[in-house]
């Protein structure tokens, strides 16, 4: 295994990385050293939290919420006990060896679910792995695909809704799904004048306290200097500056979320 991994500064503007909490970009970079030549790493939340963040007090739930919300982003793919792998791992690391082989499973074997694969090291030299697969096994997995995907943009009911929020461990999971469906069905699956192509993806858009969708950028005010927004905690009341991905996320002081304006405080 390499004794580290490339981090490219895009990153600081990826769309979907900074709808994460900061807490789990932090965990995202922690964990990226410890991938072998493959994107891979263990499964088992106990070992992974003794290697990557062993002098936290961080417990083995808050490290399965804070995977799965970043699997929830299709940043990664996550069987527990088995693998945890990063999504578009070859695309962003250039392994200049042969490939190690892995310790750990492809995710495919313990999901079903194939995933893409492909890599070119030095002067246009393929040194990649041969995968012999079948026309047959192609169309099956693209069957396995389209079938998951079937229902990416849209939930397929309610009921589904209600699955993922109570495996998210979101607060009042039956009526916060209640309000997010009919929210969502009434704009005919679209947030403003855009096609949803995420359903999963609007959580971050999402006021669970409010049952509604979040305030605009524009609702709230900015510093006369550098620019940061200025966002009041909706739990004690404090303002703080925040920047314009950290205002969808939650207040450094109580961990709750973040109002435009100051509201008087029970």
């Amino acid at each position: 295994m390499a004794r580290g991994r490339m981090l490219d500064r895009k990153i600081a503007i990826d769309e979907r990385f900074n709808q994460l909490k900061i807490e789990d970009q932090w965990l995202f970079m922690r964990i990226l050293p410890f991938l072998d030549d493959h994107g891979r790493t263990m499964g088992n939340l106990f070992e992974l939290k003794c290697q990557v963040i062993p002098s936290t007090n961080w417990n083995v739930d808050r490290l399965r919420d804070s995977i799965k919300r970043i699997e929830a982003l299709e940043l990664v793919q996550f069987a527990e006990n088995e693998v945890l792998q990063f999504n578009g791992f070859s695309k962003h690391q250039k392994i200049g060896h042969r490939l190690a082989e892995s310790k750990f499973p492809a995710i495919s074997e313990v999901t079903g679910i194939a995933q893409e694969r492909s890599r070119k090291v030095g002067k246009g030299k393929e040194r990649s792995p041969q995968y012999n697969i079948s026309k047959a096994n192609i169309s099956k997995d693209k069957l396995s695909k389209d079938k998951l995907n079937k229902y990416k943009a849209k939930p397929k009911d309610l009921g589904m809704i209600i699955e993922y929020f109570k495996e998210m461990n979101i607060i009042n999971p039956e009526s916060n799904a209640q309000l997010f469906w009919d929210h969502y069905e009434k704009t005919g699956w679209y947030a403003g004048k855009n096609k949803i192509r995420s359903w999963r993806h609007c959580l971050s858009s999402w006021n669970f306290t409010a049952g509604k969708t979040k305030t605009s950028l524009s609702d709230f005010k900015t510093t006369a200097v550098g620019g940061h927004f200025i966002g009041y905690c909706d739990k004690c009341g404090v303002s703080d500056f925040y920047d314009k991905f950290e205002v969808w996320q939650d207040s450094r002081c109580c961990q709750s979320g973040l109002l435009p304006k100051k509201v008087e405080m029970k």
